[in-house]
């Protein structure tokens, strides 16, 4: 019986390690920004942080950086509605996943015209430039500014 006691005493921390992160992810994945299921009118961008049910921290550092990034850089244009930004669960909204290609976390910029989606971006590389602060905001600027540019937005 010795022999078993340290074996289910780590299963159940185990079990318990999950669970309070599984509750601390469920808490930050408020859908924040947006159209509420309004359609704007005219083009814009939109720029998503996808995230799963459970959320790890470089997920939640992903969308805090994402976030600063768009609140810093793009201010003006998140004030007059030229970019939207948007928090979506992936797992619990099929037909996004879908349409976006969506199987982990990340950020995808979507050019909108209206409620139709004129092109996008999944910006993959948010993963690999999280530790580059510098490389991370410029990688993102630059699709920002890309999509902008061909949507005519200025």
């Amino acid at each position: 019986m010795d022999k078993w006691k340290p074996i289910i005493k780590n299963l159940l921390l185990a079990f318990v390690l999950v669970s309070v992160g599984y509750a601390l992810g469920k808490n930050t994945s408020v859908q924040t920004g947006g159209s509420g299921g309004n359609v704007k009118p005219g083009k814009h961008l939109r720029v998503y942080y996808t995230h799963a049910t459970v959320r790890c921290e470089t997920c939640n550092n992903i969308e805090k950086k994402t976030r600063e990034l768009l609140e810093s850089k793009f201010k003006k244009e998140i004030a007059d509605g030229r970019i939207e930004w948007q928090v979506v669960n992936f797992q619990e909204n099929d037909a996004f996943a879908r349409q976006f290609d969506v199987t982990t976390s990340g950020v995808i910029a979507v050019l909108m015209d209206g409620g139709r989606v004129l092109d996008y971006e999944r910006l993959d590389g948010v993963w690999t430039l999280l530790g580059e602060p510098a490389a991370f905001n410029a990688y993102l600027e630059k699709a920002f500014q890309k999509l902008m540019a061909s949507g005519g937005i200025k």
